[in-house]
């Protein structure tokens, strides 16, 4: 078995494929430890409230980076120059350090705006809301090492910190949810932040020692100014998407209950944990691949290598789950969740076309072209926002994915039309 996944994936995917095989593992048992947790101490109307806090954490994710992780991937991927590196990271390091500092005193000042328009005032204990603010710039600079380490293809050492943060996040997050039930598993998303940044932070002090931080050195503004392309295009998608995400959770809490959002949490939750294997291998391996090519020949190649080896496992894949969907949905859950059985073969419909459009768009953030990417991003969502606005009041919960399956699918067709009439001006940044 093993030489005939040697021979089917190239020697570098092939070994990122097995490095990352005990990271994946890990963080599909910890998915569905997790689960099983919440479904017992949480309940369908608390994964709700959850979906709606996650929200959140994933804007904020974004913003405390100023949506540039795609970016610093691709520039350090292509750069050679370690003394020019040094600075790059270090340049980083405070600019996102300072950044994040200043959000976190924006959550502190607006927070009854923020439980009230972000989290429906779900959030009852005002230490709860402190140990948000305080896990901010511990989360910025968490993401901002893995970013670096990740620009560096050090798929080991990333691989490591995600088993080991896991690991950890799982223990913790059972243990808050058995002690205070929903209020613990908002306090286990916060608290993630510290367990992530005590072990990024190890890692990272491998390659770039804490000392240095505190040395003179270069501010390179002139090669960080660029990052704005990708965080232009980052922050954009994320705020829609996430305005959108916010829309359809607040829409089926209005006109169904907090229980079908919970339903539907439900069912993201397992989708996230598939989905691990392909946004493992696009930022580890795809992305990096691309960012190196120097022809449109070679970025053919590779996104050819990865529709005739990742795409046919990755339906396999979801061939499974559809015919064992009632079994896993027990085992990940309870009977009480075997509702949402009939709506699982919408979410497999919609990530398989997910996993296929994901490789053309990464071309944008290699890239950085702006405005191709805005082109195809807007239309792709007020088509989805349109189509749900319209087919909610007639199919109800379904039109949910009704409208996602047929925006992502008509962004698929998008972009393929999109690089086909206008080839990427690729630019060789190595340095």
């Amino acid at each position: 078995m093993s030489n005939f996944f040697k021979q089917f994936f190239s020697k570098e995917l092939y070994k990122i494929l097995s490095i990352n095989g005990v990271n994946i593992s890990v963080r599909l048992l910890a998915g569905f430890l997790t689960s099983k947790a919440m479904a017992i101490f949480v309940g369908i109307a608390g994964m709700g409230v959850l979906g709606l806090v996650k929200n959140f954490i994933t804007l904020l994710d974004t913003f405390l980076l100023l949506g540039t992780k795609n970016g610093i991937i691709s520039k350090l991927a292509t750069s050679k120059n370690d003394e020019y590196n040094k600075n790059y990271v270090l340049s980083l390091f405070w600019l996102f350090f300072g950044f994040s500092v200043l959000i976190a005193l924006m959550v502190l000042l607006f927070y009854k705006s923020i439980n009230n328009y972000f989290f429906a005032n779900q959030i009852t204990s005002i230490w709860v809301f402190f140990l948000l603010v305080f896990s901010i710039p511990f989360q910025a600079l968490s993401l901002y090492f893995n970013s670096i380490l990740n620009g560096l293809r050090t798929y080991k050492v990333v691989s490591l910190i995600g088993i080991f943060t896991n690991v950890l996040n799982l223990f913790f997050s059972i243990f808050l949810m058995w002690k205070f039930n929903v209020e613990g598993a908002i306090i286990s998303l916060f608290l993630s932040s510290f367990l992530f940044f005590i072990v990024s932070a190890y890692f990272f002090s491998k390659p770039y020692p804490f000392k240095l931080f505190f040395k003179s050195f270069e501010f390179v503004f002139n090669d960080v100014k660029p990052l704005l392309n990708h965080s232009a295009m980052t922050l954009i998608s994320t705020l829609i998407s996430v305005a959108l995400a916010y829309y359809i959770r607040i829409q089926i809490v209005t006109r169904f209950s907090m229980d079908f959002a919970g339903y539907y949490e439900a069912i993201l939750r397992i989708s996230s944990i598939y989905m691990i294997f392909i946004g493992t291998l696009i930022s580890f391996y795809f992305l990096p691949e691309i960012a190196k090519c120097e022809t449109q020949q070679q970025i053919n190649k590779i996104i050819k290598q990865y529709i005739t080896t990742i795409i046919p496992l990755f339906c396999i894949g979801m061939i499974v789950l559809f015919f064992t969907s009632n079994s896993l949905i027990t085992l990940f859950y309870s009977a009480d969740f075997l509702v949402i059985s009939p709506y699982i073969k919408y979410q497999i419909i919609l990530d398989i076309i997910k996993a296929i459009y994901v490789i053309f768009g990464i071309q944008f953030f290699a890239f950085g072209n702006v405005k191709g990417f805005l082109i195809t991003e807007m239309i792709s969502f007020c088509i989805q926002f349109l189509l749900l606005y319209f087919t909610l009041p007639i199919f109800g919960f379904e039109s949910v994915w009704y409208s996602q399956i047929i925006s992502s699918f008509v962004y698929l067709l998008i972009i393929i039309c999109y690089f086909k009439t206008n080839p990427l001006k690729i630019v060789n940044n190595e340095l």
